[in-house]
């Protein structure tokens, strides 16, 4: 009976101390998946591969596609198709982009090569109103300009 009582004792302290360090671990977990500013209207610029050399459309600039993320989704136009689609960011450095659906119109070169693209995107940065989405491989990061 006196062992009973000496468990009863601790019974509490055992519980409070598994209380705190679950809320420890979900501060924690949130904390990781803050999204950045990535929210808001790009236009490509077009492809930096690792050597800096930035491949351009030199048709039409009128041609470079516009992207616009909110709250998980993500969609814009090319100069012949709209798209939509959504995203998840992971760690505020990985991007998981889904295969856009688009309208079905014929796509210049560079707009198939952009909506090939965004499914191949890995990981992201932000550096002075320039967000740059690496693509898998780590060869070539697609390069756009944040839009007023």
């Amino acid at each position: 009976m006196k062992l009973v009582r000496q468990y009863i004792n601790i019974l509490p302290i055992i519980l409070l101390s598994f209380m705190f360090t679950l809320s420890s671990c979900d501060a924690t977990k949130e904390q990781d998946v803050t999204p950045v500013a990535l929210d808001g209207t790009w236009q490509l610029i077009g492809y930096q591969n690792t050597a800096g050399k930035l491949e351009q459309n030199t048709e039409n600039i009128n041609e470079n596609p516009i992207i616009a993320f909110k709250q998980g989704d993500y969609g814009g136009s090319t100069l012949h198709n709209a798209y939509t689609g959504s995203y998840t960011l992971i760690n505020n450095q990985y991007l998981v982009l889904t295969t856009p659906v688009s309208t079905l119109t014929t796509e210049s070169q560079w707009g198939v090569k952009f909506l090939e693209s965004l499914p191949q995107a890995e990981n992201y940065s932000i550096d002075n109103q320039l967000l740059y989405m690496a693509l898998k491989g780590g060869e070539v990061r697609m390069v756009f300009q944040k839009m007023k």
